[in-house]
């Protein structure tokens, strides 16, 4: 078994083995599950998951829930219109944040709730999204933050 067999999967409580493609740094399941519906947790053909549309997590509700899948989406699907200047650019997410739960509850702690007129806004605009590298952001704020143009 190579190296690359042997991490875990990086979605919290999992304790699969990542398997020979290593996608995203999930195992087969988590990664068939991101593809399927844009999360590694939600799981829409689940027996007993009611109507098939409600995430396992139960945080689809959330009010960062929404930012969560546009970041996941922007960072990690090469079909986003905005993965260009995302995870085109080799902008990630931080590996805890895969899981929505860690993503809110940071949030939460750190952030409170988003002032109205805001937006999540990376702090180094090249940098992750990550502990430290996020705030709430006006339009002003960000218009300023935006990179140079290549």
């Amino acid at each position: 078994m190579s190296a690359r067999e042997e991490k875990p999967c990086k979605v919290a409580g999992c304790d699969r083995l990542i398997g020979r493609t290593g996608a995203r740094g999930m195992c087969h399941r988590h990664w068939s599950l991101w593809r399927r519906n844009g999360d590694p947790l939600v799981n829409r053909r689940a027996p007993g998951n009611g109507s098939g549309r409600r995430p396992i997590h139960g945080l689809s509700g959330h009010r960062h829930y929404g930012r969560w899948v546009l970041m996941m989406h922007r960072c990690g699907n090469p079909a986003n219109k905005s993965f260009a200047d995302y995870g085109g650019r080799g902008i990630a997410v931080h590996p805890a944040w895969t899981d929505v739960r860690a993503f809110v509850a940071y949030l939460d702690a750190a952030l409170g709730p988003c002032p109205p007129g805001h937006t999540l806004d990376r702090i180094d605009n090249d940098g992750n999204y990550e502990p430290g590298n996020v705030r709430w952001a006006d339009r002003i704020t960000q218009r300023a933050n935006r990179r140079a143009a290549a």
